[in-house]
């Protein structure tokens, strides 16, 4: 698996590196929070390089080679898991690491809602489409597999999450104490800091939970294939 691995990463490397260099320059950029929840797309480019994978092995006759390697078929499909599992994660550490410095710098606590809110939605969905992506990749071909994903983000995924968050107005609510502040939104629904922390988790889990029953959908998937 490690030579797998190896193999990977040399192909996605300049890609990936790229687009997150995109993504952090967004994130530190001085956007309304408006401006930024449009932009939640470019947060998602990065996972092009694993399309751009499966493709280039698609092509080249790869899988068919594989197979007749040394190696299991939970070793060959869950390298792919692993990959992409990893670069979500750099993902994450990206929105969270680059926007607690635009947090910072505009000591800004309203923003601090935002990111909680926009990073734990952002991988959640960006989880989800590359779930999706990966099996109907394995099972018909890479190309099927973007128009699947890209028609699950963009006709359901990302809909929702405009709706949802996008048009909620948000603000700052303070405590008679003048320290502790909530969310509030249109409906007086508040959180608190330890609420939205859980929110962000919740999503997390739901969106890696996504990936691992995945895996096992594209195990079942790549034992079956005659390639």
């Amino acid at each position: 698996m490690k030579a797998l691995l190896i193999k990977d990463l040399k192909y996605i490397a300049l890609p990936v590196s790229v687009l997150l260099f995109i993504d952090a320059l967004v994130l530190t950029a001085p956007l309304s929070s408006d401006a930024m929840k449009n932009l939640i797309i470019l947060f998602w480019l990065p996972t092009i390089a694993i399309y751009g994978l499966f493709s280039n092995e698609y092509n080249s006759g790869w899988n068919k080679y594989v197979k007749s390697l040394p190696l299991s078929e939970k070793e060959i499909v869950g390298e792919k898991f692993i990959v992409s599992t990893g670069l979500i994660v750099l993902i994450q550490i990206t929105m969270l690491f680059f926007g607690s410095i635009r947090v910072i710098l505009e000591s800004n606590t309203a923003a601090y809602f935002d990111l909680i809110l926009f990073s734990s939605s952002a991988i959640l969905f960006i989880c989800i489409t590359v779930a999706v992506f990966i099996p109907c990749a394995y099972s018909s071909s890479p190309l099927k597999g973007i128009f699947i994903s890209l028609f699950a983000f963009l006709c359901v995924v990302f809909p929702i999450y405009y709706a949802c968050i996008s048009q909620a107005h948000n603000y700052i609510y303070y405590d008679e104490g003048g320290s502790a502040y909530r969310y509030v939104n249109y409906y007086g629904v508040y959180m608190d800091t330890n609420t939205l922390i859980t929110i962000f988790w919740i999503c997390s889990i739901l969106g890696y939970l996504s990936l691992f029953i995945s895996y096992w959908c594209s195990l079942k998937i790549f034992k079956n294939k005659d390639y």
